[in-house]
């Protein structure tokens, strides 16, 4: 009996890297890529998929680590 998989169609990543700059700042860093594997789907979705999951990114993770640091500083209290 063999085992039924749906194929891989395309991999997501994304990484976040920051850089304390003093003084209470700090620089983020985002970086992501996209793949579809497939080249009827990579020319039909590529640019769609890639739009979707970049439209807001800044904003998200800026509310992230505003959440992130509001805690942080409330369990320092």
């Amino acid at each position: 009996m063999g085992t039924d998989t749906a194929p891989i169609l395309w991999t997501a990543l994304g990484w976040t890297r920051l850089e304390d700059l003093g003084g209470g700042k700090t620089r983020v860093y985002f970086r992501e890529t996209y793949e579809v594997f497939n080249p009827l789907m990579r020319a039909l979705l590529e640019k769609r998929v890639h739009d979707f999951i970049s439209e807001g990114n800044d904003k998200l993770i800026e509310a992230g680590l505003v959440r992130a640091l509001k805690k942080l500083h409330e369990r320092r209290q």
